[in-house]
């Protein structure tokens, strides 16, 4: 995909990210803190977060904020399948070789 981001655990950091960055900085999140369209309105592009919070309540939510949906860190490839059938953006993986697979 060739996207480079940063992940931004508060909101002082993402700041100074976009100020001296040109990639779209991404919140990595491990449980939810806030919604969604808070992120966004404070200039995040990408939600990543823990691949179990991704649902199909949450991708609304975050296709409501305009956020793109990477989650983090997915190595089953039935997991793999959830996503991509929920429409994630991308996959956060230690195993490449498998999410290719179930792209073919």
């Amino acid at each position: 995909m060739g996207l480079v981001a940063f992940f931004a655990r508060s909101w002082r950091v993402m700041a100074l990210s976009r100020s001296d960055h040109p990639h779209p900085p991404s919140v990595l999140e491990e449980e939810r803190r806030a919604p969604l369209i808070d992120y966004a309105r404070r200039g995040a592009h990408i939600w990543s977060p823990r691949a179990e919070l991704v649902t199909k309540t949450s991708m609304a939510e975050a296709r409501e904020a305009g956020l793109q949906v990477h989650p983090w860190t997915v190595n089953e490839p039935l997991e793999m399948q959830r996503l991509i059938d929920l429409g994630v953006d991308g996959i956060i993986s230690d195993r490449p070789d498998l999410l290719v697979a179930r792209r073919k």
